[in-house]
């Protein structure tokens, strides 16, 4: 069947086209030859040009149609897509509001009730409940200050926006619906208040959070002041009692932190809020042996939360259980930020990066923790600008690249100042970096004498932080200054007072033992302290130098084989090892370990000395001069400086 109304042809038929084309060539020969043909054929060309130019016409109409159709079709996809993303983007504006308004813990101070007497005098509602609000957000910007755990907001009820974007042909407008949606869909707490006024000198400062008990304070009307500020103190206790605490702490109230850590501790109903609690009750005790008793059970209880195993790194690490510390500081870089509490969330990257760091200065992978400190400050991280500087000496030092490390020191200071103690910690590890242990002695008396003198003026829980300092890391590392200037009675006289529990306490006993060669009672105390931190290169190291000290080249490559197993990133096992090795009487094996430290610590002043005194026993002068050049440029003690020298000559 022929479609659309066409006529059939016979199947043997042939188009029309054809036979008229044929039929027109045949009429044109023939007139070529007939001259009465001739005005004939011009009228037929005639006609065809003109068919022509119309059929051109019309086509160059229908292309601008059809231009015309498809500009016309991209304006209207142009204009479903514009629509289409005016859709979108107004889904996504209502989907912000509304989850903004699901996820607002905030507080709102609505307008106090006053009394007529101070309303006379200008403190309306509105202005009463603006200095609340004002006097909560500076707590509560203080306790941030001091805390990983952000608080929530702090805001007026009064609803009163500098531009309302009224909503068409609703009468509302934007602030109104978003003020409706906090209210039905948000957790906030609102506070109400009133302050009451006798006229005869006495004040009342009244106010509820809701979901919470009231809170009143009284004095003297001449005292509101002092009074709106208690008031705001215990209100922002009832809102957030975490940061509570970290605020009477930053103000040097720790005593009364301490009280509140342990209402705040009571106040948990569930595993992870009584976890929390007992963390956060360990952070504020300054007994530390009590401390690390909380911190543990926090973990047991929710060993999921991160709050009991930081805690238990932190106590361990101020008792001086080192390995204790690492085995917590591996067990929280394996919690998941899901487990943890939602204000507990945002920090959670600079939480797994300080126990990383934990974990690579106790393994001496100094390299490592150079990467880790590299990093921009995470949420979270509270600690001052200078106090950043002076943990990033930390891996230059364990290089001993001195040079790095005071340039920190400088910038610590500029940015801060520093704590005075720590700042003298810094300079001590300085010190020691160049061998200076008549400025490490120095050094370390003052940072004793500046720690005494706080402890004589702090609160009773402070004082208890002051004295695990002491104990633990400024009296040792005195005795060891003490030692290391020859002064033996005084540094065994002060390390008989630090804890047999404490790792460098007790590598320090065994130092001072080895420089007054006492051979048994060198092994008993660095035996006793690879006991106590199995995992940890130190005692390994310095167990080795003083049997390399003593001749015993086998005995100090047996120690440093244990080392290297445990941390093969510790710097300071291959220069000993090497070091060994030139003893043996086998300088060319030598310089395989100290071609593996100069990768770990390429600076080391003297590493270089160490390996040109290996290339001067294998017969190689140039190598060994090279080295020594290079040993001149970098940082070396007295002794071995004025060993330079005499090589050089």
């Amino acid at each position: 069947m022929a479609e659309r109304g066409e006529p059939e042809l016979a199947e043997d038929a042939e188009p029309s086209i054809e036979t008229d084309a044929a039929a027109t060539a045949a009429a044109l020969d023939e007139a070529r030859g007939d001259p009465a043909l001739r005005p004939d054929l011009q009228a037929f060309f005639a006609a065809q040009r003109t068919l022509i130019e119309a059929q051109t016409h019309h086509l160059g109409v229908q292309l601008r149609h059809l231009g015309l159709k498809i500009v016309g079709e991209r304006l209207r996809v142009l204009l479903q897509l514009l629509t289409a993303v005016g859709v979108a983007g107004l889904l996504v504006v209502v989907g912000f509001i509304v989850f903004d308004a699901m996820d607002d813990h905030g507080l709102v101070i609505e307008s106090f009730a006053t009394a007529p007497a101070l309303t006379a005098r200008g403190l309306t509602g509105e202005v009463l409940a603006d200095q609340m609000l004002g006097r909560i957000a500076a707590i509560r910007r203080l306790a941030n200050a001091n805390s990983i755990t952000v608080s929530d907001d702090v805001r007026s009820g009064g609803g009163n926006a500098a531009v309302k974007l009224e909503i068409p042909e609703t009468g509302l407008s934007l602030d109104q619906v978003q003020r409706f949606l906090h209210q039905a869909l948000g957790h906030a707490r609102r506070v109400t208040g009133a302050v009451r006024d006798d006229g005869q000198g006495h004040a009342a400062v009244e106010v509820q959070v809701s979901g919470g008990d009231p809170v009143t304070v009284e004095g003297a009307s001449g005292d509101l002041d002092a009074l709106m500020q208690q008031t705001a103190e215990k209100a922002f206790g009832v809102f957030d009692p975490v940061n509570y605490v970290l605020y009477l702490r930053g103000v040097g109230r720790s005593d009364d932190a301490l009280v509140a850590a342990e209402r705040n501790f009571k106040l948990g109903k569930t595993p992870i809020d009584v976890s929390n609690g007992l963390s956060l009750w360990a952070n504020t005790d300054g007994d530390r042996r009590r401390a690390l008793l909380r911190a543990t059970l926090a973990a047991e209880t929710y060993p999921k939360g991160w709050a009991g195993w930081s805690e238990s790194v932190a106590a361990s690490r101020d008792l001086g259980h080192d390995e204790a510390a690492l085995g917590f500081a591996r067990r929280l870089i394996g919690v998941h930020v899901g487990d943890q509490w939602r204000n507990h969330r945002p920090a959670f990257p600079y939480l797994i990066q300080r126990a990383s760091g934990v974990i690579d200065r106790l393994l001496g992978d100094y390299g490592r923790l150079d990467q880790q400190l590299d990093r921009p400050a995470a949420a979270g991280d509270w600690r001052s600008p200078s106090d950043r500087y002076l943990e990033q000496m930390d891996p230059p030092l364990g290089r001993h690249d001195c040079g790095p490390a005071e340039h920190e020191l400088v910038f610590a200071r500029t940015a801060g100042p520093p704590a005075p103690a720590d700042e003298l910690q810094a300079r001590f590890g300085l010190a020691v970096c160049r061998g200076d242990w008549g400025e490490g002695l120095a050094v370390a008396q003052e940072r004793v004498s500046a720690l005494e003198t706080a402890r004589a003026s702090a609160q009773a829980t402070s004082a208890g932080f002051v004295d695990q300092r002491l104990a633990t890391s400024a009296r040792p590392l005195l005795a060891q200054a003490l030692s290391r200037n020859g002064r033996l009675a005084e540094a065994e006289a002060l390390i008989a007072g630090a804890p047999l529990d404490c790792y460098l306490c007790v590598r320090v006993r065994g130092e001072i033992a080895a420089a007054k060669g006492d051979g048994p009672a060198v092994d008993r105390w660095f035996g006793e302290a690879v006991r106590q931190a199995p995992s940890l290169p130190f005692a390994y190291v310095e167990w080795a130098r003083a049997r390399l000290a003593r001749g015993d080249a086998a005995g100090a490559i047996a120690k440093l084989r244990l080392a290297a197993d445990k941390s093969p990133n510790f710097p300071d096992t291959r220069e000993v090892w090497g070091e060994a090795l030139v003893r043996q009487g086998e300088p060319s094996r030598a310089l395989e370990q100290f071609q593996r430290a100069e990768r770990l610590a390429p600076r080391w002043g003297r590493l270089h000395l160490a390996w040109g005194e290996a290339l001067q026993g294998l017969g190689r002068p140039d190598q060994a001069a090279r080295q020594f050049a290079e040993a001149a440029e970098l940082d070396l003690s007295a002794a071995d400086r004025a060993d330079l020298v005499k090589r050089a000559r």
